[in-house]
């Protein structure tokens, strides 16, 4: 088990956004929107209809750093066209000096056309693919986001293992219905690594006590998964 330093990923250098526009997921609890009533500028660049950063996407990444790319939106939703998705993807590739993360709650939109995102947007192996997964519970999610329901989000990545690494990142953490199964079909997927976080954002959500995230990771490392904590889980386990 790992423990993150900072409230983002301590293996991530810098964050970089080349979609503009406003995430069509809604998350009641989402960071940027707390931001954009703050600041005018970023309010401009995260409202209205998404689109492409010309200036970002044509920039060179620095060499030997990590990217998070698409921090402040979700590059897969489904009212991103395709044609966005691909010069996204397609300038990823070509950064292959750096290490890149993207991360999605919407991982069908990899899954253009039922034909793999492999035959689709060919990602190379410094890119790694993450999927947000707050909870088990589908009910519960659907009160705070309009995201897909977890469920279909873990179905999902199946497919997407057959093809790439790919990771897990449970935060903001919520209550769990079910810990040793959630922890058991977790273990099944074949993933790279599971990160778990807790609510920086004071959203007041229904979380699991000490007790049970400890709980929750304890199954997931007997069952042979590498976890990676952030600093912000400490308000809840100490």
């Amino acid at each position: 088990m790992e423990e993150n330093k900072s409230n983002m990923y301590e293996f991530i250098g810098e964050t970089i956004n080349p979609l503009l526009g406003e995430c069509s997921h809604k998350c009641k609890y989402c960071y940027v929107e707390g931001l954009k009533r703050r600041f005018e500028a970023l309010n401009t660049r995260y409202s209205g209809e998404v689109r492409l950063d010309e200036k970002v996407i044509k920039k060179r990444l620095k060499k030997g750093v990590r990217y998070f790319v698409g921090s402040c939106n979700d590059i897969f939703t489904d009212n991103v066209p395709f044609e966005m998705k691909k010069a996204i993807i397609d300038w990823c590739n070509n950064n292959t000096q750096s290490e890149i993360l993207l991360q999605t709650k919407n991982p069908l939109g990899l899954l253009t056309n039922h034909l793999g995102f492999k035959a689709v947007f060919g990602l190379k192996t410094h890119v790694t693919l993450c999927v947000t997964i707050e909870t088990d519970d589908d009910d519960l999610i659907d009160k705070y986001s309009k995201a897909p329901k977890v469920s279909q989000r873990i179905d999902n990545i199946r497919y997407l293992t057959s093809f790439h690494k790919v990771q897990v990142t449970i935060e903001p953490i919520m209550k769990i219905k079910n810990i040793h199964s959630f922890a058991k079909y977790l273990s099944l997927l074949n993933l790279e690594q599971i990160n778990i976080g807790a609510d920086s954002g004071h959203n007041n959500l229904p979380e699991p006590t000490k007790e049970e995230v400890l709980l929750l990771i304890s199954e997931l490392e007997r069952l042979g998964q590498k976890v990676h904590l952030k600093s912000n889980l400490k308000r809840i386990i100490g």
